[in-house]
């Protein structure tokens, strides 16, 4: 394997650049000049990315080893062995760094000394990084699940969503909502408080990139070679929360509604069409629509404008 790889993220802290590479360093760069401040060799490749947090910098290496420097010189501040590589990228929070190993394990160790807090074992591989919200741990996991932690205890997991393959991508929290890509082709919007499922995506491909959202919009890329914007508040429960505040007063016009094998739409823009699960049937430009719907499954759809979206039935 070439040891030039650069698969590590960077993370920037003050004026410097932390990143790790496949020749076995990790680097600390002027952030102004590129120049090099300092390098640390570990005894294997470096894919994880590291994190930075009251001047010591954490990362993991496929020598099994989760390792905290000192910044200002990289000298190291403590080191752990675990029984797999780590790929995983640690975050810290509350005095505790969180990180994902190979061995399966989700580990919290003290940032003060590198002792073990708690360790779950999982059914796979966690490739997935770990994200730290109020007090829960959200990671996934090669045995194709999401698990919520109690950051502070780690006895059991709060809860654990299934989907249907290996779950690598790492979770982005927001307003109570999961978002997080599956090598079963989905993005997820999984609820943060009990793992219950708000809606999924059908991208086609797996997704192992890790999902952010902001402004209402989750975007993700995926081995389609697309990157993806998707609304936030999804394709199911229209009048929870914000999206029913978001609908405008009605421009949209569907019908009938139920439907059998003909659905008409008259619309002022863009119109696209979804099933209940957040799954793409049609995209459409403005105007008056006869669609032949005599192949649709009877069901739940989503007919979405700009903001404003209507819900209809097809029946048999």
């Amino acid at each position: 394997m070439a040891t030039n790889i650069i698969s590590s993220s960077p993370f920037v802290s003050g004026n410097t650049v932390y990143i790790g590479s496949y020749d076995n360093y990790l680097y600390a760069f002027n952030a102004t000049n590129g120049l090099l401040r300092w390098k640390y060799q570990a005894s294997s490749s470096i894919s994880s990315s590291p994190f930075v947090a009251d001047d010591v910098v954490y990362f993991g290496s496929l020598d099994d080893y989760l390792y905290a420097l000192i910044t200002s010189n990289g000298l190291p501040k403590w080191s752990y062995k675990t029984s797999a590589d780590i790929v995983s990228s640690p975050t810290v929070s509350e005095g505790t760094v969180f990180v994902g190993g190979m061995d399966g394990y989700i580990y919290a160790f003290n940032t003060a000394d590198g002792t073990v807090k708690w360790q779950i074992k999982t059914d796979g591989g966690v490739e997935s990084s770990p994200r730290v919200s109020d007090n829960i741990v959200y990671v996934g996991s090669d045995d194709y699940y999401l698990y919520a932690v109690n950051a502070s205890e780690g006895i059991l997991p709060k809860w654990k969503f299934k989907t249907s393959d290996q779950v690598i991508s790492s979770p982005f929290i927001l307003e109570g909502i999961a978002y997080v890509g599956g090598l079963d082709n989905y993005l997820y919007a999984v609820n943060a408080v009990d793992g219950s499922l708000k809606w999924k995506y059908s991208i086609g491909k797996p997704v192992y990139s890790s999902p952010y959202a902001v402004n209402g919009m989750v975007y993700v890329g995926a081995d389609d070679h697309y990157l993806y914007a998707i609304e936030t508040y999804g394709y199911k429960g229209f009048n929870n929360g914000k999206s029913a505040q978001r609908l405008p007063s009605s421009s949209l016009s569907a019908y009938p509604n139920p439907f059998r094998n003909t659905l008409n739409l008259d619309t002022p823009s863009s119109v696209s069409v979804y099933s209940e699960t957040g799954q793409l049937i049609r995209m459409l430009y403005k105007g008056r629509h006869e669609l032949d719907t005599s192949s649709w499954k009877a069901g739940v759809y989503v007919i979405k404008a700009g903001n404003e979206a209507k819900r209809l039935v097809r029946i048999n």
